[in-house]
């Protein structure tokens, strides 16, 4: 989702900054289902994980579809102070200050509260994604 979308800062999943202009290019991808981890590290309760996957991925280049193997280095990180809620779904979320529920899709505030909402306390974000070629 990050990959494919104009503004990933505006996504609740992603707290990276820019993407690497060449995931411009990407029109589709395929995970090809392994990846290996690279680094584990932990920091004031906020696991972070470095995964290395790999992708069949095609390119729109100058007009051309290009097929490409790529690896994906992705940053993901999970506040482990906070238990995982059963049944998390980033469409339905519950503000930690009122409770109310929303959408956190591209939802950073409670819409009832106005308490920023932050993802990794319940699920995991992503961090960075360093495309490999």
């Amino acid at each position: 989702m990050a990959v494919f979308t104009k503004d990933p800062a505006s996504l609740t999943a992603y707290k990276g900054t820019t993407l690497d202009p060449r995931f411009e290019d990407i029109i589709e991808m395929t995970h090809i289902s392994s990846f290996v981890v690279k680094q584990i590290r932990e920091e004031n309760h906020i696991l972070h994980m470095i995964l290395r996957t790999w992708w069949i991925n095609y390119n729109d280049i100058n007009g051309k579809i290009k097929k490409t193997g790529d690896c994906i280095d992705v940053t993901i990180s999970k506040d482990v102070s906070h238990t995982e809620t059963p049944g998390f779904s980033i469409t339905s979320v519950n503000c930690h200050n009122c409770g109310g529920s929303f959408d956190a899709v591209r939802q950073h505030t409670c819409p009832y509260c106005q308490t920023e909402y932050h993802m990794e306390q319940d699920n995991w974000v992503i961090e960075d994604m360093q495309l490999i070629r």
